[in-house]
Formats: structure tokens, C-alpha cells, sequence
């Protein structure tokens, strides 16, 4: 695995780690804002639109547009168990795809990305710089060394 190359993720599974067993046990991670629909082949100015027409707002834009059309098939994600203290980190199988159907409880969430869960490690086995850096208050942000390289270095 070439690390420079390979970029790594945190996604939440939800509020407070809701759909974390539903996410693990389908192989798959997602995302919520099902109005905005299909975003198969938009770039960001069009995510902005849509979000804008189905949500009257933008801020979350960017974000969406990471889980679309930036997290690429051989990346990798790390899920957080708020309630465990664990991360579990998976390779990207998938390209983003979008389904009506009830893949999850949470009918929100129809922004999918299949994944092969590899392992989980504990929080508390990472440095503190590096546990301070994941509290991110986004729902899906890019890891950058040096967190990603000590995430890495753990296995």
C-alpha cells in the first residue's frame, strides 16, 4: 500500500453511532440528505443546487461532495463506536451509488458506499494529538498525516 497515495476518511454512523451495527453488518457506509436524490455524476456546483433547492441550504455541500465524488474505490474509512470507544476500519469496494430501497432504519440515509470492514483498534491506542483531531463535527472529512500515518502504523 502506498499511504501518500491511499487517502482515509471518518464517517459517522449516525447520531451517536446508531446505524454502526447496520453499517457493519451490510458491508456499506452512507450518508443522509436522501432529498436531494441521485448525485451520480454532479460536481459541486450542482450538489449546491440541489441542496439549496431541497434543504434552503449549502453549508453541508462540500462534505457531500467528499463522500460522492472525492472517497474513491481502495480508500479507506474509519467508523466510530461512541459507545465502545472503538474504530473500525474498512477499504472502499464501491463507487458511490444512491437507492431508494430501505437499506437502513433510517429512511434519510440513501447515499451508499459498499465496504469490506477490515478491523477495529481503540481509540485509546492512539497518541492524543491524534485522538483530538478525529472529534471532527463533520459527518464524513479526509484523515491527513501524520493521524493517518499512526492509524495506518497500528496494523
Amino acid at each position: 500500500m502506498v499511504l501518500n497515495v491511499v487517502k482515509l476518511f471518518i464517517l459517522r454512523a449516525g447520531r451517536n453511532s446508531c446505524l454502526l451495527n447496520e453499517f457493519l453488518d451490510n458491508n456499506l457506509i452512507a450518508i443522509a440528505f436522501s432529498q436531494t436524490g441521485d448525485l451520480s455524476g454532479l460536481d459541486l456546483d450542482d450538489i449546491n443546487y440541489s441542496m439549496m433547492i431541497n434543504y434552503g441550504v449549502r453549508k453541508y455541500s462540500k462534505i457531500i461532495n467528499r463522500f460522492v465524488n472525492e472517497i474513491s474505490l481502495g480508500d479507506y474509512v474509519i467508523v466510530y463506536d461512541s459507545e465502545n470507544r472503538i474504530y473500525h476500519l474498512a477499504r472502499i469496494a464501491s463507487d458511490y451509488f444512491y437507492s431508494e430501497s430501505e437499506l437502513l432504519s433510517d429512511s434519510e440515509f440513501k447515499h451508499f458506499r459498499k465496504v469490506e470492514w477490515i478491523c477495529e483498534f481503540f481509540r485509546d491506542d492512539l497518541s492524543t494529538r491524534s485522538r483530538r483531531s478525529l472529534t471532527v463535527p463533520w459527518f464524513c472529512a479526509e484523515i491527513k498525516s501524520p493521524v493517518k500515518d499512526e492509524i495506518f502504523d497500528l496494523f
